[in-house]
């Protein structure tokens, strides 16, 4: 058995499972960005105002006098409740294709994380620190016990979801094992979650160079805000027993076509977004 274990729990497979994970956080979040900073763009083009869309930030163009009341309240808020009405269905379609052995379901559990770490990351973030969620704030003039509250049920929706979402995450080792003991368990949430988590906000990170100003910071401590949700899985999943998953053989592989597919999304992300998109 200690053989096995050894043979199954070593760090080629760990490093599979790290790049697998990884591949689908990255395609999760850039199409999040996507789907987040059009519902912006769309926004602003309600109120008669141009846009342009970089790989890294949106641009207005529209002096600081021209923003009114409500249009900095709907195209500051328009994006976060995308990702969160979509990170609602991906949880949706997840919890119906967990399953399934395939890699592809990573992208729909991914994708519940970003989005609703979008939603209350930006309600965190912004409120501490101003960016966005927080440029509605100032204009409807929230009083600091107010910022608190909201700073309180962001973490508290965190943790929540983070306590809920432990066994989902669980289940999804069935793409690479037939069984979850102690030891598989501690591996697998390195290996699929923990690792991935940081490798993935490091490359979004290095991806933005040289574009490291406010926007790419506040992008990346909303991001971040998701250690609070990653947190209770990590002390939980020692709660739960054993998880027979199924009998069928198991083989450990990276997914070479995701992977060479983000390869080309992220290129065409980058350098095709350079000099900017006009609406």
């Amino acid at each position: 058995m200690v053989n096995s274990e050894e043979k199954i729990l070593n760090k080629k497979n760990f490093w599979i499972i790290v790049i697998n994970s990884t591949v689908f956080f990255l395609l999760a979040y850039l199409f999040f960005y996507l789907i987040t900073k059009f519902a912006t763009i769309i926004a602003a083009s309600m109120f008669d105002i141009e846009t342009m869309l970089y790989y890294h930030k949106i641009s207005f163009y529209i002096g600081k006098s021209q923003w009114g009341f409500d249009s900095v309240k709907f195209i500051f808020s328009a994006g976060s409740i995308i990702a969160l009405l979509f990170g609602t269905i991906f949880i949706i379609i997840y919890n119906k294709v967990c399953e399934t052995d395939g890699l592809l379901k990573l992208f729909f559990l991914w994708g519940f994380f970003i989005g609703y770490s979008n939603f209350f990351g930006s309600i965190l973030m912004g409120t501490m620190i101003s960016r966005e969620f927080g440029h509605v704030l100032n204009w409807t003039y929230t009083m600091d016990t107010a910022r608190m509250l909201l700073i309180i049920f962001s973490l508290s929706v965190f943790i929540i979801i983070g306590i809920l979402s432990t066994k989902p995450i669980l289940f999804s080792a069935n793409s690479y094992f037939n069984f979850l003991d102690k030891q598989r368990k501690e591996f697998f949430i390195r290996s699929q979650i923990i690792v991935p988590y940081f490798l993935g906000i490091a490359i979004i990170f290095l991806v933005r160079i040289p574009n490291n100003h406010t926007n790419n910071y506040f992008e990346i401590l909303r991001l971040l805000s998701m250690i609070v949700t990653i947190v209770p899985v990590i002390f939980r999943c020692h709660y739960y027993p054993n998880f027979y998953l199924d009998e069928k053989p198991k083989s450990i592989n990276i997914g070479r076509g995701y992977l060479v597919f983000l390869i080309i999304f992220l290129f065409l992300f980058r350098f095709g977004l350079s000099f900017g998109l006009r609406f």
